[in-house]
């Protein structure tokens, strides 16, 4: 409790005349445990101000440094034979960081956690998927402020992106962009990679487990002998390369220009 200079010495001055700490905190009009506190600061320091002593900083600078040792012992660790505890302190203490059991195995369960919540990475092997996905547009075409639709097929080992330009977004302008895209590198991808969209994914029932692909996506599979596969709802990160590239024509490519004259130039 914060007292002011007056009872502060109210209190110094009947402790020296005897009265009791009950009769001081009636007479002062404060509680008994702040009277009992100082007049036990007094008897210590000989004085009744209470001076507040720094909080200590609960950050500690080797944390973070063993909770960077203790993320690449969980990286190279195997799937069927983990780290223990003990065995990860073993570790910790030869690398020279001298803390408790009990740290390390807080710090340890904090960084198991976090690798939970966390996505993997995926890694992509050459030449055997690709990637597509919308991106739309305002442009001006010809004066005129337009929604351009771009269909945008992207390599996630290359990184190589291809856009052919169109003014819808349904399966004649999907077919089109396929057939360029194909003759523009000469072949086809024995995967490709999409999300749930309406052209490709049709409605799935109560007792499908998974969507299933519309009958123009079952005919491509066929004609080209490929693999079509569904994204996961609400999971972008499994197409990421395709989502970047898209992401990229919509901030960065049309930044330098204001607008076309046809499309056919675009």
């Amino acid at each position: 409790m914060v007292l002011s200079r007056t009872k502060e010495s109210q209190i110094l001055d009947l402790t020296l005349v005897g009265y009791s700490q009950r009769e001081i905190a009636k007479q002062v009009d404060a509680c008994l445990t702040t009277v009992n506190h100082r007049s036990k600061l007094f008897k210590e320091t000989g004085s009744t101000q209470f001076v507040p002593q720094e909080r200590k900083s609960k950050y500690e600078p080797i944390e973070e440094m063993a909770r960077q040792r203790i993320r690449f012992y969980l990286a190279i660790e195997k799937r069927k034979s983990n780290f223990t505890n003990e065995q990860l302190h073993e570790k910790l203490f030869d690398d020279g960081y001298r803390i408790s059991f009990s740290k390390a195995k807080e710090w340890i369960r904090l960084e198991r956690n976090r690798l939970k919540e966390s996505y993997l990475d995926i890694f992509h092997e050459p030449g055997q998927m690709v990637q597509f996905d919308w991106g739309t547009k305002r442009i001006i075409i010809n004066g005129m402020n337009r929604t351009v639709c771009f269909a945008v097929f992207a390599l996630p080992y290359s990184n190589y992106r291809y856009v052919y330009v169109t003014e819808k977004m349904d399966g004649r302008s999907f077919v089109k962009a396929f057939i360029a895209f194909t003759k523009h590198i000469g072949g086809v991808y024995p995967i490709l990679l999409i999300d749930n969209m309406k052209i490709a994914a049709r409605h799935k029932k109560y007792c499908e487990e998974q969507s299933q692909l519309t009958k123009l996506f079952q005919q491509l599979e066929i004609h080209y002998g490929i693999e079509v596969r569904l994204c996961t709802p609400y999971r972008p990160n499994q197409k990421d390369t395709v989502e970047n590239a898209v992401k990229t024509l919509k901030t960065e490519l049309f930044a330098h220009y204001s607008g076309f004259a046809s499309l056919a130039y675009l």
